[in-house]
């Protein structure tokens, strides 16, 4: 098989400064250190794509890899497919906005949660696989917990739950609500199953006549609204539960109020930092004994919040799943918080900070863990495994099928 020795990161328009921007960085450079050239381009928006088509097909990378893949344009072209070039598409999160990728011939998508993977398969993917996500290469010493000056710290993502819960009730039978908050609870409270499954298991244990009622409603979209909603759901809880203690809460520009309403009475006890770039928030986690960080929406994978966190050399509080509980069975370095147990979270958080000297230990093997097997050098190196196979799998011929190249 052809050694890879090229490939083209495509940015969203939005540009660098992004989380995918940050992703797709960090996923260069490890490509870099593997010998292989990378390049970072940003497709023109609204402007002549001919001269961004011509770069493409002069350089010939061996494939192109996105974060969250390249959607096609209005008309329903996909890039990767008008000029037969292999495009890799790393999802950061669930399929549920994405499922258009499977009608790309040319398009390899990685999930990266192995429950995903049947839904993507239904869906029409050709061509998926489990690809967790990672955490960043070549990091800089921490500071030991007991140096750190700062206490709690968490950057939510602002996901509009409760407006969403409004609707539904505005819009749904009693009997699809009830279905519904019963869904999250058993997501929420269930180390091993996501949200689909539990769909799927709760709907089958529902009369003939409710699944009649429930089935109308089963799209993509209403999966998607389920997802917000519990993840805000477990956010708020986490919240609550550390409402006595010191917390700093890093949030989007414009949603201080947002999430003050949101968190009512207890908003007042947690200082806000709005605005925050990814640069300035790395160095917030490298000065906080105590990282938050909440993804129920992952159980049988990460989008890599929890490898980062201990990376900077922080103290991991992380929702339930079982295949990081796996991972990191014996503690190293994080916590995995039980659904709406707040004294079970309270007494984990007093305890780090109080003798955070106690928790160094085994901090220290969670992050050697995460160096020696979860960064993206190590991603890296497993898709210049696969690439070869997914070339393979495709005619080789790189041909821009919108015009002939000047």
């Amino acid at each position: 098989m052809a050694k890879i020795k090229k490939i083209d990161f495509i940015l969203p328009t939005e540009g660098r400064n992004s989380r995918i921007g940050f992703l797709s960085r960090e996923f260069a450079k490890a490509f870099e250190k593997l010998n292989v050239k990378t390049r970072l381009l940003i497709p023109p928006k609204d402007k002549n794509p001919v001269p961004f088509l011509d770069d493409l097909y002069a350089y010939a990378p061996d494939c192109t890899i996105s974060f969250n893949g390249i959607l096609p344009d209005q008309e329903g072209h996909f890039l990767a497919d008008m000029i037969r070039l292999p495009h890799i598409a790393i999802l950061t999160d669930s399929p549920n906005g994405f499922i258009e990728l499977a009608k790309s011939r040319y398009t390899t998508t990685l999930s990266p949660d192995q429950q995903y993977l049947d839904i993507l398969k239904k869906a029409g993917c050709e061509r998926t696989l489990f690809f967790p996500l990672a955490a960043p290469i070549d990091p800089e010493p921490v500071l030991p917990l007991n140096e750190r000056r700062g206490s709690i710290l968490m950057a939510p993502a602002w996901l509009n739950g409760e407006a969403i819960k409004t609707e539904w009730r505005r819009q749904m039978p009693p009997a699809l609500l009830d279905f519904l908050e019963e869904v999250i609870y058993m997501t929420l409270s269930q180390p091993e199953i996501s949200y689909y499954h539990a769909f799927q298991q709760i709907l089958s244990e529902r009369s003939e006549s409710e699944q009649q009622t429930i089935r109308p409603w089963t799209t993509f979209s209403l999966f998607n609204q389920i997802e917000a909603v519990l993840r805000e759901t477990d956010i708020v809880e986490l919240l609550r539960a550390l409402k006595g203690m010191d917390v700093d809460l890093v949030v989007q520009i414009g949603l201080v109020e947002s999430w003050r309403r949101r968190l009512g009475a207890i908003a007042d006890n947690f200082r806000f930092h709005e605005g925050v770039s990814f640069e300035n928030l790395e160095g917030m986690i490298r000065q906080a004994k105590i990282f938050l960080t909440s993804s129920p929406q992952f159980k049988f994978g990460t989008n890599g919040d929890l490898y980062t966190s201990l990376l900077y050399g922080a103290y991991t509080f992380h929702n339930r799943s079982e295949f990081l509980e796996w991972a990191f069975r014996d503690g190293r370095g994080c916590f995995f918080y039980p659904y709406l147990d707040h004294a079970a979270i309270v007494s984990r958080a007093t305890e780090v900070l109080s003798h955070p000297e106690l928790f160094q230990e085994e901090l220290e093997v969670g992050r050697r863990h995460v160096i020696e097997q979860e960064t993206w050098i190590q991603r890296g190196e497993l898709l210049l495994d696969w690439i070869p196979h997914f070339l393979d799998e495709l005619p080789n011929a790189l041909k821009l099928a919108l015009h002939e190249p000047r």
